[in-house]
């Protein structure tokens, strides 16, 4: 779970894991490569791996993020 105050952002980054990001109180701008999505209270957002992203807290924001894990078949 994480907690942002307003005007708070978490700069662009990436993970080797795909991400589902579920958002639970308030709104934020939520970058995805080169698209830009209004996160609000009950969003849920996948993030693929390798997928450079960004949030930007328009209000008080919390979610939670799960990270997938992938199997392959051996």
């Amino acid at each position: 779970m994480f907690a942002f105050s307003k005007g708070q952002e978490l700069s662009e980054h990436t993970s080797a894991m795909a991400a589902i990001l579920h958002v639970l109180e308030g709104r934020a701008t939520i970058t995805l490569g080169e698209e830009t999505i209004e996160g609000e209270r009950d969003c849920w957002i996948h993030i693929p791996p390798q997928m450079p992203h960004s949030i930007l807290a328009q209000t008080d924001f919390k979610m939670i993020l799960l990270l997938v894990k992938s199997s392959k078949a051996q």
